[in-house]
């Protein structure tokens, strides 16, 4: 759910560019401020909420941006980032001293492409397009014209 709120951003709406109306807001400031409300009331960890709405009032991982709001791309890897800081936090209590880069997302072995195999970092770009690519599927008509095998 988090992520298809993320990919909603600046998306047509019925053939056509969405504006702020009765069908809702689809900013990136929307999308992350839909995704705060969500996990700050329904998530039952306590703990988990209390972290989340500390980082996100903190601005970490992208949040705040120059300009009026986020793009659907900066929305994304914001909850990207937070989404795998958050399991390297749970990865690091539970397994002192293991290699967090287990924990991260989307795994080298579901994605080759987005992690270096030199270096172990993830390209941006290429999980980007990985994440549409993964939830929107057969809905980018031709939205995104990159192909896993390119590299940015």
């Amino acid at each position: 759910l988090l992520h298809h709120l993320t990919l909603g951003v600046d998306r047509p709406y019925n053939g056509q560019k969405h504006q702020n109306d009765l069908t809702g807001d689809r900013t990136g400031l929307a999308a992350m401020t839909g995704i705060k409300a969500i996990v700050s009331q329904y998530f039952a960890c306590e703990e988990c909420r209390r972290h989340f709405v500390e980082d996100y009032d903190k601005c970490l991982y992208g949040r705040c941006v120059d300009g009026d709001s986020p793009t659907r791309e900066e929305t994304v890897m914001w909850l990207w980032r937070f989404h795998n800081a958050v399991n390297g936090r749970v990865f690091a209590h539970r397994s002192p001293g293991g290699d967090v880069r287990k924990a991260q997302w989307p795994p080298a072995s579901t994605c080759p492409p987005c992690v270096s195999s030199a270096t172990g970092e993830y390209s941006g770009k290429i999980v980007y397009h990985w994440i549409v690519r993964t939830y929107l599927g057969d809905m980018l008509k031709g939205e995104t014209p990159f192909t896993m095998a390119t590299s940015p």
